[in-house]
């Protein structure tokens, strides 16, 4: 046998042993799984897993899959030179306690949404990136097990509040949970909120939420393509619907209401100056 023949072989064994444990599922006993063998090199790594009780299966199918996903990456690195998109340099220079510091790139901070430049070279990287990821030979597979594991109802814990019981739901593959009520915890609850009509990709989220003492009103925060900045809303829980003032350019706040509901406690900071939402830092917080 050649040794070239010997070679492709010894690479499909240990590709096999990979995709038996990116199939595995969470063992009734305990179990050991020792020597795995990944693709692309002839390196050994040992995964040893004891298990007592709870079963941490799911590390090990995390290690394995970051593992060979790497090297694989590593491989077509190495065979093909990513060609990326030119990014334009500025003379743009700040001086901190007398020192100059250069920022040739600073017009990158501008939001994509607002810069038409800043747009096309996100899009210009994302084509490119887009490229490399899709050639991954194991992609499609570890795509469609990871969609497996996370296709599941999961619930928050509740919050009581006026006799009625405050929850985030997601159905399974929601991009964000959704916020719902019920007047009991047996009942199944209504909706109130869902962040996914908020975008089509799903980029905003509900960062989070408060309901007032009488469970009458909830206030709720949005932050936008995961941004630190948060808006707060008012919603009446009776109606479903939520008032059109709110409150901009708070940042980590936590929203506590009064006793009476008559208004809540919150921190934000100054607006920041035109065209300058991402590029300035947030002092001053009030």
């Amino acid at each position: 046998m050649s040794g070239r023949k010997a070679h492709a072989e010894a690479q499909g064994t240990r590709r096999a042993q990979f995709y038996k444990l990116l199939s595995i599922s969470a063992p009734s006993a305990p179990r050991r799984e020792t020597a795995l063998l990944l693709p692309e090199r002839d390196r050994v790594f040992a995964l040893e897993i004891s298990m007592k009780g709870q079963v941490h299966w799911i590390v090990a199918y995390w290690c394995a899959m970051s593992l060979t996903v790497l090297a694989t990456a590593q491989a077509a690195t190495n065979s093909t030179k990513l060609e990326y998109p030119e990014a334009r340099r500025v003379k743009h220079v700040d001086t901190y306690f007398g020192v100059k510091v250069p920022d040739p790139y600073r017009w990158l901070e501008a939001d994509v949404r607002e810069s038409p430049e800043v747009a096309e070279w996100v899009k210009k990287e994302n084509t490119v990136a887009r490229a490399y990821l899709d050639a991954i030979p194991q992609r499609s597979a570890i795509e469609k097990r990871l969609t497996e594991l996370w296709n599941y109802e999961r619930y928050s814990p509740p919050v009581q509040k006026g006799g009625k019981y405050f929850y985030l739901k997601n159905d399974g593959l929601q991009n964000q949970p959704v916020l719902y009520v019920a007047d009991s915890y047996s009942d199944d609850g209504r909706m109130l909120v869902d962040p996914n009509m908020w975008s089509k990709d799903g980029t905003i989220a509900m960062s989070t939420f408060r309901p007032s003492e009488d469970g009458r009103l909830v206030a709720y925060s949005r932050s936008e393509a995961g941004s630190d900045w948060q808006q707060i809303y008012v919603l009446d829980v009776k109606t479903g619907k939520t008032f059109a003032d709110h409150i901009k350019w708070c940042r980590f706040t936590e929203i506590e209401w009064t006793k009476d509901g008559s208004g809540f406690y919150y921190n934000r900071y100054p607006e920041p100056p035109a065209g300058k939402l991402h590029q300035t830092a947030a002092l001053n917080q009030m």
